[in-house]
């Protein structure tokens, strides 16, 4: 597996969201929620880089482009310990005007 790129130079502190994924059953006027599939929660985060040249966003986002921001990273938590993520959502960039750093920033999901 690919490791994610630049992994020291996120910008911290990064909030992961869990979600617990639960349905509601309604019978007989009683409304129990029991949770979905066999892990039902997901875990959410968005990474942030900031003081990346514009060559290392360039690379970074040709990566996530080539897995059509789909892509599953090895990544460090400091936390969890080594987890495997994938891109899920938006991924924006900053372009400053005058100054050579820039800023990347993309949602993910823990997958293990």
């Amino acid at each position: 597996m690919v490791a994610l790129p630049n992994q020291g130079m996120l910008t911290v502190p990064i909030q992961w969201n869990t979600e617990v994924e639960k349905t509601e059953i309604q019978a007989a006027g009683y409304r129990p929620s029991v949770t979905k599939g066999w892990r039902s929660w997901t875990d959410t985060a968005t990474l942030a880089w900031s003081n990346l040249t514009a060559d290392e966003v360039k690379t970074m986002l040709d990566l996530f482009r080539s897995t059509n921001f789909n892509g599953v990273f090895d990544y460090t938590c400091k936390v969890n310990g080594a987890i495997r993520i994938q891109l899920n959502g938006p991924a924006m960039f900053t372009e400053e005007g005058g100054k050579k750093l820039h800023s990347l920033s993309i949602s993910v999901r823990r997958v293990s």
